[in-house]
């Protein structure tokens, strides 16, 4: 396929399981599928995108992806490890059914939401070295445990 570097479908009525031809852009950095009616799983595929030189890499190493954001749709369940994605600055899922687990994340990231989902355990501990953080949305879920203070300084 060719290259593409912005997929942003933004604001439809599309609908059905994100398609898996997506996997298949060569230097996607941004995918922008929110506010829409897609349903299932977060693909796997997420974290292993297409590399810009139309290499695959293992699994969880994209370097390409910099914004992933798929919320307000109808998606569901466990969030696949995407601590490979290693340049994501932007990772938006929130109002969608996600959850129980917080999922595994990279540390380059600028703006986390999370909100509205079903994520009921601790937040991960691992999040306080997340320097780079300036937008934290964890709103109307049902996480338990402590707050972790570094998010803060």
């Amino acid at each position: 396929m060719r290259e593409s570097h912005v997929l942003n479908v933004s604001s439809n009525f599309l609908c059905g399981y994100i398609p898996m031809r997506v996997s298949l852009l060569r230097g996607l950095q941004t995918l922008a599928l929110d506010n829409n009616m897609f349903y299932g799983h977060v693909p796997r595929w997420v974290n292993s995108l297409i590399m810009h030189d139309g290499s695959v890499p293992t699994l969880g190493t994209s370097k390409n992806l910099k914004v992933l954001i798929l919320s307000r749709n109808r998606l569901f369940g466990v969030v696949p490890n995407l601590s490979g994605l290693i340049n994501l600055k932007v990772l938006d899922l929130g109002d969608n059914l996600l959850g129980p687990k917080f999922p595994a994340l990279g540390n380059k990231l600028v703006k986390l939401s999370l909100q509205r989902n079903l994520f009921t355990y601790n937040i991960p501990s691992q999040l306080a070295s997340f320097d780079r953080l300036e937008s934290f949305d964890i709103s109307l879920n049902k996480l338990v445990g402590t707050i972790l203070l570094p998010l803060f300084s």
